[in-house]
């Protein structure tokens, strides 16, 4: 039995010297991963912090014949690529806000007037559907009958013309 097999064995009986030195082992190697993705110290540190949680968490289920080493480095990968994403969602969702913010008194039909030239017609109707109506992406694609992933492309190009349009004002 290996180092690291023996120290899941003794994490799953809860021996907490054996978490720290898986910890102190990898603890560098997770937060090099996270930060690849979000080249943030902060956050990288978070998500290096909610690796060992989660490794914690679901200590029961890791098989003790594992690859720790690329387990967690897997965990990490996906929190930070998750943390990344949240994190422009976010960018989007405060932009759509601040431009939205100043056509609060004019209606939809005010909105896509403006944007006449600026947005192809199915770009503009996501448009709308989202940020006036609130619409989830699943909901949008299942009206417009078109795949997700084909209605965010759409949504997305049409929210970077969108900034473009009221950069230019």
């Amino acid at each position: 039995m290996g180092r690291d097999s023996r120290l899941i064995k003794l994490c799953k009986r809860g021996s907490e010297k054996a978490f720290d030195e898986i910890y102190y082992s990898y603890y560098r190697l997770v937060f090099y991963q996270a930060y690849q993705v979000l080249n943030n110290k902060e956050d990288a540190e978070d998500v290096m912090q909610n690796t060992f949680l989660k490794f914690m968490n679901g200590i029961n289920e890791v098989d003790e014949n594992s690859n720790l080493k690329q387990y967690l480095s897997t965990i990490a990968k996906n929190l930070a690529i998750d943390g990344y994403r949240r994190k422009k969602r976010q960018e989007n969702v405060d932009d759509v806000d601040s431009i939205t913010s100043s056509n609060d008194r004019y209606s939809e039909s005010d909105i896509l007037i403006s944007l006449r030239g600026t947005l192809e017609r199915d770009e503009a109707r996501i448009f709308v559907l989202k940020v006036v109506y609130d619409y989830t992406f699943k909901e949008i694609a299942q009206e417009l009958e078109v795949t997700l992933n084909v209605m965010e492309a759409k949504y997305y190009k049409a929210l970077k013309k969108v900034k473009a349009h009221y950069k230019d004002r």
